[in-house]
């Protein structure tokens, strides 16, 4: 199972009548749960990452539905079990988007959109008499998230 929560802040310029490009900034928590955890890896079994997220939008405006893509850097400040039991860890996170959004009220729009998230391990050196049977790992997770949004 996947949950992804965020607020986020973005700037619009609008070119053209119909091109746009914009900047966000935001704030995230994306969770994973997996099932089948071998054994002695249970406190893996869940993984939840809290970020900064730092976007560019590209888009055009159909008719009323305006379509885009979009790019995300993410600076982890925390990753759950996993940097706990890997303490020297460093993430590497990022996210590209396909998406769409209507107005339905006002300033109201909803928003649908396909994702693609991905969160890198290096490991760093483990704890003496310790080792690791690999030296990096990923998650990385495909979706398709809907939302509800205010434009100003």
């Amino acid at each position: 199972a996947w949950t992804d929560y965020s607020v986020d802040l973005r700037y619009r310029l609008d070119f053209a009548d119909i091109y746009w490009a914009a900047a966000r900034v935001g704030y995230g928590v994306n969770g994973f749960t997996f099932s089948g955890v071998d054994a002695g890896l249970e406190d893996l079994a869940e993984a939840k990452y809290k970020s900064l997220k730092f976007g560019l939008l590209s888009g055009a405006r159909f008719d009323t539905i305006d379509v885009y893509l979009g790019f995300n850097l993410y600076q982890v400040q925390e990753a759950g079990a996993v940097q706990a039991r890997f303490q020297s860890s460093a993430i590497t996170a990022f996210g590209l988007q396909l998406g769409g959004m209507m107005p339905i009220s006002g300033n109201i729009v909803i928003t649908a959109r396909l994702l693609y998230d991905r969160f890198a391990y290096t490991f760093g050196d483990p704890p003496a008499g310790q080792t690791y049977d690999a030296s990096s790992a990923v998650d990385q997770l495909f979706g398709l998230a809907v939302g509800v949004g205010y434009r100003m």
